[in-house]
């Protein structure tokens, strides 16, 4: 009697630890999408979410989702009476800063340049160097509705 017991406890035993590892990946991408928007306040998640940023005359638009545990989108520049760029971006998170490539084309070629973000209060600051835009020089996104 206590061998079937035993042998039924492990049986249960086996289909639990092999439940688990069936959603191992899946659990990984949610708690990953679940941490960024713990982190911040802002949604990134699978669904594309937009921002705009406006310095005097020139504004960009990005677009970011999470797509397989890593940030994609578009961001797109319009410089006042200068060359607009517009391209694709993708990377990762960490902590509160995005690390990206973007890969945009402009004046009739394409390139690809490292982009650095920091998200804080509730807005998306670029960074160039070592110094975070603000509202006065740099841009600085906030949440937008996004054109299709």
């Amino acid at each position: 009697m206590k061998s079937i017991k035993l042998k039924l406890g492990l049986c249960v035993l086996a289909i639990i630890i092999c439940s688990c590892n069936q959603n191992t990946t899946k659990n990984q991408t949610e708690e990953a999408t679940s941490l960024i928007n713990k982190q911040q306040k802002l949604v990134i998640d699978t669904s594309k979410t937009c921002y705009l940023a406006v310095v005097g005359k020139d504004t960009a638009l990005l677009s970011l989702q999470i797509v397989e545990g890593k940030l994609k989108g578009n961001l797109k520049y319009h410089f006042f009476e200068k060359d607009k760029s517009d391209g694709v971006v993708e990377g990762m998170m960490f902590k509160d800063t995005l690390y990206l490539n973007y890969t945009y084309n402009a004046e009739g070629s394409t390139s690809t340049r490292p982009l650095k973000m920091l998200l804080s209060n509730q807005q998306i600051f670029e960074i160039y160097g070592n110094t975070k835009a603000n509202s006065r020089a740099g841009f600085v996104y906030k949440a937008a509705s996004c054109k299709n």
